[in-house]
Formats: structure tokens, sequence, C-alpha cells
């Protein structure tokens, strides 16, 4: 039975659009898009610090930004207080997952200032409950680590990827990210995030 050529190419498109939305049904974090804004106008899905939780009553200031057609996230430091923890968030690991691997794009324009370290930092951490992440108040994540960094200016988007051990108990990773010794902005998009 021969197909007309007229049917194979809607039949391919739709296999291809098939394979697209599985490939993107994998990714655990939609919201690293930075696609989706709440009621403030602030990113969907993330965890923000209270300034009057921090005995500082500063820290970074987070927006988004619109770029050829798409948005990110750009964090911009104050002097009062040039950095610390910028954002954060807590998604649910799928059961017998053993690796996390993390994917975003980073840039930069930065200037060092004194302090105890340096660098725009994603780090990755686990929790065995909900409202234990980044940002809560029972701040409590474990097996916390830098998954990777930017320490100098970077003005082009630069893609990085890590993978991450999942500990036994983790039943959530935690997104952290983090902003130290440095003035200027830090923009960040395209977070996902993979359990393997």
């Amino acid at each position: 039975m021969k197909i007309q050529h007229y049917l194979l190419i809607p039949l391919l498109t739709l296999a291809c659009n098939f394979t697209l939305h599985a490939q993107q049904d994998d990714n655990l974090f939609p919201e690293g898009a930075f696609e989706m804004a709440d009621t403030n106008g602030l990113p969907e899905g993330w965890s923000l610090p209270d300034k009057n939780d921090r005995p500082w009553k500063a820290g970074a200031v987070v927006t988004l930004e619109d770029e050829e057609g798409g948005n990110f996230a750009r964090i911009t430091t104050v002097p009062d207080y040039p950095g610390f923890y910028a954002l954060g968030a807590e998604i649910p690991i799928p059961d017998g997952k053993t690796t996390i691997r993390i994917s975003a794009r980073l840039r930069a324009e930065m200037e060092i200032v004194p302090g105890d370290w340096q660098g725009f930092k994603v780090h990755l951490g686990f929790a065995t409950e909900a409202g234990a992440g980044p940002g809560s108040k029972g701040f409590t994540i474990t097996n916390d680590k830098a998954a990777f960094a930017l320490q100098n200016a970077t003005p082009d988007w630069t893609e990085m990827e890590a993978n991450v051990e999942v500990p036994p108990d983790a039943k959530f990773v935690c997104v952290t990210v983090l902003v130290g010794s440095m003035l200027g902005t830090f923009d960040i998009d395209d977070v996902k995030i993979y359990a393997e």
C-alpha cells in the first residue's frame, strides 16, 4: 500500500511534535524558563528572600526582563549588601531517581567588591519534606553544593550543566541562586531539571 506524499508530511510533522513534547515533559521545572509571572510580576514558581526577614534588610532585586520575545530573570545587587541568596525553588523528585541533571544559561556584568566569596552561583541541595527549601523559615537543605558558577564578567549567554547524586532519603531538589560580593546585573534563564 502506497502512502501519498501529501499525507506523509503531516504525519512526519505530527511525529516530530509528539517527540518534542515528550522531551519537554521530562523537564521537572518548566518555571525555569521564566515565562510565567505571578500577580506581582515576579517569576512564578520561584521564592525570593523577604528583606524584612533578613538581618541586613537589603539584598538583590529580581526582575523579569524581555529579550527577543522571551523572558529571563535579572538579579541586580545593591551596594548596602552586594549579594547573597537571590532566588530559590523546590522541585519534587520522582521515586527511584538517583541523579539530578541541571542546566541553565547565565551571563553577568559585575564588579568584584570586598567580601567572603565572589561569584554568581547556582546551588543544588536536597530536602526530605516540602517547605524546607530556599526562602523558607524551616530552611533544612542537605548536601547543598555549587552546581556551576560564573566568577568573571561574562557579557554573552553561557550554557552550563551539572549532574548531582540524589541522597537516598531526598524527596525534593532545591535550586538556590546566589550572588557573592559582586555589584552588577546577573541574568539567568532556561533552568531545566531532569531526574535520571
